[in-house]
């Protein structure tokens, strides 16, 4: 469930759930980090956990390890695209809402 994974966020040794604004900044940058083999190195601590995965009404199962990975990929892609020039602070940069559908 959403809350389970949640809690594993919360709970994790970083305590990245409870990250906000220049630290949840940085961590999501950090999320599609890769080895020289080109292995995710920043999403292992979640590999192994139950609540990895979580099934939701519209899409299905999701697994959650790649879904960091690529919410990652897409920041860092979004981040790319903006003017460097402007020197944009993660406080200033705008992110779409979501809600999530238990």
């Amino acid at each position: 469930m959403a809350e389970d994974f949640e809690g594993l966020l919360n709970s994790s040794i970083r305590k990245v759930g409870l990250l906000r604004g220049d630290d949840a900044h940085a961590y999501l940058l950090s999320l599609n980090e890769k080895n020289l083999m080109l292995e995710p190195t920043q999403t292992g601590y979640f590999n192994n956990k139950k609540s990895r995965y979580i099934y939701t009404e519209q899409g299905g199962w999701i697994d959650m390890v790649h879904f960091l990975f690529y919410a990652s990929e897409a920041y860092n892609y979004k981040m790319q695209m903006i003017n460097p020039t402007l020197n944009l602070k993660s406080s200033q940069i705008v992110v779409a809402d979501y809600q999530v559908v238990y």
